[in-house]
């Protein structure tokens, strides 16, 4: 499986982001391709990190991870079209990879997402397999530091 720990989208910025750091008002976050990091306020942004997103299907919810794997293994024989692809040859192409995605809630908007996302990430090669550390204590999920970070937030500014 594609490994997408403490990788994120940040509203109005394209491209993919590696978390270094939640706070608890914003987080700060690297650009995968200079290497610049930056601050990116909660009031002005929505952070959407990609373990916490998932494609809707007519059974279960399948994660980005999921997504993206199916992707990669097709696409030597069935190459991802561009994001700027008609929504024909979009929707056709995301049956191949999920046959069983949800037509009502997966809109072509989102297949455009997840296209323009994986193609960014092989080019600039973050399609890391995920690797299992046994015996280690995990880190946190990139939404487990938004949400601590939330949280101590909404705790300091109670008092």
């Amino acid at each position: 499986m594609i490994d997408v720990k403490n990788l994120i989208s940040v509203s109005g910025l394209g491209g993919v982001l590696k978390i270094i750091v939640a706070r608890k008002d914003g987080i700060i976050a690297e650009d995968v391709i200079t290497g610049t990091k930056n601050y990116y306020p909660q009031r002005s942004h929505i952070f959407s990190p990609f373990e916490a997103i998932s494609v809707y299907t007519t059974t279960e919810a399948v994660s980005l991870e999921e997504v993206f794997t199916f992707i990669l293994e097709k696409s030597e024989a069935t190459p991802p079209p561009s994001e700027k692809s008609d929504n024909k040859t979009l929707r056709a192409y995301f049956f191949e990879i999920l046959p069983e995605h949800d037509t009502d809630k997966v809109h072509i908007s989102d297949i455009k997402k997840i296209i323009k996302w994986f193609n960014f990430m092989k080019t600039h090669n973050l399609l890391n397999e995920k690797v299992d550390e046994t015996g280690t204590k995990p880190e946190e999920t990139v939404v487990e530091q938004i949400e601590a970070a939330v949280e101590t937030e909404q705790v300091t500014s109670n008092k």
